[in-house]
């Protein structure tokens, strides 16, 4: 992977596996969603389509969870796997502190090639970081296809007045209505940034531009309550691009997974399955 300056100088070349480790794969969002419901489905997984939680209460060796629709599901324990603005974690931890912004931005697609503009959409690299140390601004992008490529720009120099929402927007993931005009506001802005002109020129010819908002979550006082417990971006703040919160998620699975398997003989493991992944989690990212 590329790193460099935002006007493509200072290039400095890093591998991020490691010896041995599988490369890195990029993949869009809605591609790997329909993996994983696939995956379940094969591994006799029930799911829920359609379902809005609303509360939970644990009940002794039980959690009876709330849903919108009236229904209700009563289960050994629950992950609360449902990002930043958490509900399961509002539910269990209704004093912990909320989500700071820190930075805002898009992330958006661009097909590469030759547009009837004049403009001809291409990278230098098939993956790179820009970044604008002073100006507190970067530009990421990488190829997931032979000729498509996903960008995300991010502004975190004083989040209060940075790059605008589209008025219709939301924190759901909703691209922008008026893609014309949006992402030439966009491209001026990149560009007096001093970002490279393949760059601006590649934000013109977006197909779709998603705003999005970087929030930090201060540090919650734990992970888990009773039998209740949080993984993902949902326990820790990261930036909401590359699938970041989802990969932490995974990760954060595997590891309740694996200690699950330790104790697949005890009568309840969950008391001390939770201890054990709270004692984890403290040394990844609170050391």
């Amino acid at each position: 992977m590329i790193f460099a300056l935002q006007d493509g100088s200072d290039r400095n070349t890093r591998t991020l596996a490691k010896p041995g480790d599988i490369e890195p794969l990029h993949v869009l969002r809605s591609e790997f969603h329909a993996i994983l419901m696939k995956a379940a489905y094969t591994h006799g997984i029930k799911t829920l389509a359609g379902k809005k939680f609303v509360s939970l209460q644990e009940k002794g060796p039980e959690v009876v969870i709330n849903f919108a629709d009236g229904s209700l599901v009563t289960a050994d324990f629950v992950i609360g796997a449902d990002g930043v603005h958490s509900a399961v974690r509002k539910c269990i931890f209704p004093d912990a502190p909320l989500p700071i912004v820190c930075g805002r931005g898009f992330v958006g697609e661009v097909e590469l090639g030759q547009y009837a503009n004049g403009i001809t959409a291409q990278f230098d690299d098939p993956k790179a970081l820009h970044m604008d140390p002073i100006g507190g601004n970067s530009f990421y992008h990488c190829t997931y296809a032979p000729n498509s490529v996903s960008f995300d720009i991010i502004s975190f120099n004083h989040p209060d007045q940075q790059l605008p929402l589209d008025s219709n927007a939301n924190t759901d993931w909703s691209p922008v209505k008026n893609l014309s005009e949006e992402r030439g506001n966009l491209a001026r802005d990149v560009e007096s940034w001093g970002f490279k002109r393949n760059i601006v020129d590649n934000i013109r010819v977006a197909k779709q531009l998603t705003p999005l908002i970087v929030l930090d979550l201060p540090d919650l006082p734990q992970y888990y309550s009773s039998r209740v417990v949080l993984i993902g971006d949902a326990a820790h703040g990261i930036l909401p691009t590359n699938g970041q919160g989802l990969n932490l998620a995974l990760e954060d699975a595997g590891t309740l997974g694996d200690l699950f398997g330790h104790f697949k003989n005890a009568q309840d493991p969950v008391p001390r399955v939770f201890e054990l992944y709270e004692r984890f989690e403290n040394r990844m990212y609170r050391a």
